[in-house]
């Protein structure tokens, strides 16, 4: 690469567009050289590749595959719905970047990606050099890297057995096509996990109601909740609790899943796990239906998006 290549690029904010305060960067004029721009052909194919994943064209052949990786970095901090939107001069086609987009292009040339993520368990290991273990609700070990500047504080949730106290760990994860945790790969915060609130306790009681359905609770219909659906709305609940997010209200469904419902200053939320324990989550707002959104999550990105609801 020759010397000074970077200094090159140059981009700069240019306005911010209505709607969620939309930054709009671009390149200045006299710094476009036209087609032989290698910036300018690195990103039309970055656009291209960006734009294979709904179909609409082939994935480009001169797309360099070890290069994939690269978009683990890209849009790391991508949330829900959110999306970054790639325009060309010249042309009519904008592909929109989005999570979903990005995890398809890592995993076209990994078994794994990575995300931010949020993990509650204990500490059942700790390394000379700063790794630990995190043995999660579910059993399952997790070892993460190494934090040295929580060194302390591991330490004092250690137990060889993973019976201390519980831990919130959240940080980047490496994950696989399914969303399961292979490991943590940096650790942003290490914090204990103190008891539920009234709240809580109470929202776990209505939960432990709901075990007891059977089918026909609702008036000769409904059927009793699935244990993958009690699974999951236990764990996302505990995560929750963990994240010291309000406690939601708690009701079953007559499909055999579980309906969490908040109102946060003035919209409507609702978090439904469904029979499989898949979640999706829905947010109306105050003045009409038309401000509603759906999204498919995992338990991290619902208590993301309760945060950014706060």
């Amino acid at each position: 690469m020759p010397k000074n290549f970077a200094d090159g690029l140059d981009l700069r904010l240019v306005r911010v567009d209505n709607g969620s305060a939309i930054p709009v960067l671009e390149r200045p004029s006299d710094r476009l050289f036209g087609v032989d721009d290698p910036f300018t052909g690195a990103r039309d194919l970055v656009s291209d590749a960006v734009a294979s994943v709904d179909g609409s064209i082939d994935f480009p052949t001169e797309f360099p595959l070890e290069a994939l990786a690269q978009f683990n970095r890209f849009g790391k901090t991508l949330r829900g719905d959110e999306v970054i939107e790639l325009h060309s001069p010249g042309s009519d086609r904008n592909p929109r970047y989005t999570p979903s987009v990005r995890k398809e292009l890592v995993l076209r040339a990994s078994k794994n990606y990575k995300r931010d993520w949020i993990l509650l368990g204990t500490v059942s290991d700790l390394a000379d050099r700063g790794d630990f273990d995190i043995r999660q609700l579910n059993g399952k070990t997790i070892r993460a890297a190494e934090a040295l500047e929580h060194f302390d504080s591991i330490k004092e949730a250690l137990h060889p057995l993973g019976s201390g106290p519980r831990v919130r760990v959240e940080g980047v994860a490496v994950l696989d096509a399914s969303d399961t945790v292979v490991s943590m790969e940096s650790i942003q915060s290490f914090d204990l996990v103190g008891p539920p609130t009234p709240d809580y306790v109470a929202a776990m009681a209505s939960l432990n109601g709901i075990v007891l359905l059977t089918d026909g609770w609702f008036d000769g219909t409904g059927t009793g909740p699935s244990t993958d659906a009690v699974d999951a709305a236990r764990s996302v609940l505990e995560l929750f609790a963990a994240d010291e997010l309000p406690a939601p209200r708690v009701y079953p469904t007559v499909e055999g899943g579980v309906r969490f419902e908040w109102t946060i200053d003035g919209a409507d939320v609702a978090l439904d796990v469904a029979v499989s324990g898949a979640l999706d989550m829905f947010v109306v707002g105050d003045t009409s239906e038309s401000d509603a959104h759906h999204e498919r999550v995992t338990p991290s990105d619902a208590v993301f998006l309760l945060r950014d609801l706060m």
